[in-house]
Parts: structure tokens; C-alpha cells; sequence
């Protein structure tokens, strides 16, 4: 965040602004700069000044943060819920594997033969 002025001198009038000593560089409106508060620990001044040109670059609303939140949260979700699948997946396939290898061995279509270590 940018920091606070230390001190900001308004020349009514000259309808002029200096910020920290320095003259704002930008020709400001004919009404001047406003002083809004005098109340604040930190008071407000409010000035138009002109531009050829505008870029608007708009503000991350709290709606669109959430928003963000909720998608990334929601990815985090998906992708547990993959791995837990696949997890899943590879247990049913394992017991499928050891039912059918079961069911083999007993109607006899498989036999174990010993190695030459009695294993």
C-alpha cells in the first residue's frame, strides 16, 4: 500500500496542491482541491485533474475474492475426489483380481507347483 503523505499545503489561491513540498504536477480543475476532513487523524483532500486518456482498471470486489475462494476450493475438492477414485478403483480391481485368482484355484484351472526351495 502506498504510503501517507506527510504533509499536504492547499493554495486556495492559486487553486494549487503540494504534497510532501512538491507541487502536483497535473493541471487540476477550476474548482481547486477540496479539504473534506478536518476532523480525521488523517484528513482527506479531493481534487480532478485531467487526462487525455483513462484506463479503468476495476477493484477486486470481496464477491469475486469469495468467488476465487470457491473455485479454487472447489478444485482442490475435484482433484481429491479423483485421487480417492482412483484409489477406490485400485482396491476393487485388486479384490476383483484375488476373487477371480480364488475362484481359479478352486475348480483346479490353476496349480501351484513348488520351486526347488519348497516355496
Amino acid at each position: 500500500m502506498p504510503e501517507v503523505a506527510k504533509k499536504a499545503t492547499l493554495d486556495l489561491a492559486q487553486k494549487k496542491l503540494f504534497v510532501n513540498g512538491e507541487e502536483f504536477p497535473w493541471r487540476i480543475s477550476e474548482d481547486g482541491p477540496q479539504l473534506d476532513d478536518l476532523v480525521s487523524p488523517l484528513r482527506r483532500i479531493t481534487l480532478t485533474f485531467y487526462a487525455h486518456d483513462v484506463e479503468v482498471i476495476p477493484a477486486k470486489t470481496i464477491a469475486m475474492e469469495k468467488a476465487a475462494l470457491r473455485v479454487e476450493q472447489a478444485r482442490r475438492e475435484v482433484a481429491d475426489a479423483q485421487l480417492r477414485a482412483k484409489e477406490a478403483g485400485e482396491r476393487l480391481l485388486a479384490a476383483h483380481a484375488e476373487a477371480a485368482l480364488a475362484e481359479a484355484e478352486a475348480k483346479g484351472q490353476i496349480n501351484w507347483t513348488k520351486d526347488e526351495d519348497g516355496e
